[in-house]
């Protein structure tokens, strides 16, 4: 629910329930308030007031005061309305209090941020350990192969130093292949045969 406000220049004619509720005030407190009272920085309500002669509307965002003294985030739409009869110039203004909506984005963010400072450490960590890995896979002592299972039987994905230097072959003519190209007619029937 939205918040109605009802001004001229120079005082408050109403505030609605819901207005009412949002400033901290009761309907007795509208006569000895001034438009001003309820701006945390005096200057907003210079800057609709221009707005409004300027353009007739002005829709805003400002940070506002209770009656307890209590900031909060009001985001307005106001209108200028001249009384044909009076020439009285008026101000209505539908007001809503999205206090918590901007904690919520604000909390967001910090969550954001707090969020990507996590993932750099952890994409610094995982880069860390693939290095690890990659240096304890190519200087093993041992042939290692990565292979990838397809219907003709096993593909070399990735294989190390050791494993390139006995069969004496380049990282090239090995990788995307059949391992079993790789291995004599016995050797070759054992890793097929799942040995």
């Amino acid at each position: 629910p939205f918040g109605v406000a009802v001004s001229t220049e120079g005082g408050i004619e109403y505030y609605n329930p819901r207005a009412m509720e949002m400033l901290g005030i009761e309907a007795a407190d509208i006569p000895h308030m001034k438009p001003e009272d309820v701006y945390d920085d005096p200057r907003d309500r210079q800057v609709l007031l221009r707005a409004l002669r300027e353009t007739g509307h002005y829709e805003y965002e400002i940070w506002a005061r209770r009656a307890n003294g209590e900031r909060f985030r009001l985001r307005g739409r106001s209108v200028a309305v001249t009384d044909a009869d009076t020439g009285v110039e008026r101000f209505e203004g539908y007001l809503e209090d999205v206090t918590a909506r901007h904690q919520a984005e604000a909390t967001l963010l910090r969550d954001q941020d707090e969020l990507e400072v996590v993932v750099a450490q952890q994409s610094a960590d995982l880069g860390e350990a693939e290095s690890r890995y990659r240096t304890l896979f190519e200087f093993a002592p041992v042939m290692c192969v990565v292979t990838r299972a397809t219907a003709e039987g096993p593909v070399v994905e990735d294989c190390n130093r050791s494993f390139l230097e006995a069969l004496g072959h380049s990282r090239q003519s090995v990788v995307g292949h059949a391992l079993g190209e790789f291995y004599s007619a016995a050797s070759r029937a054992r890793l097929l045969g799942g040995g």
